[in-house]
């Protein structure tokens, strides 16, 4: 999922590699303008989710448990 600008969405099964997903995540930003790059790329596999911050490039972890606890 595409929300230029804000947020790219890349969900995989359960147990999938996280780091695998967001390498295609960010093969998607090919074709995009400047404009309609998202500032955040978050990947999971609806049980562990990773939020990278583009332009920081930093991310942080958490997992869904943790998450419906925020």
């Amino acid at each position: 999922m595409l929300w230029k600008g804000q947020i790219l969405i890349e969900m995989k099964s359960a147990g999938k590699n996280l780091d695998k997903a967001h390498k295609q995540a960010g093969d998607y930003f090919s074709g995009l303008t400047d404009a309609e790059l998202p500032a955040y790329t978050l990947v999971c596999d609806f049980k562990n989710f990773r939020l990278y911050n583009v332009e920081e490039e930093t991310h942080s972890d958490f997992t869904l448990k943790t998450f419906i606890k925020m």
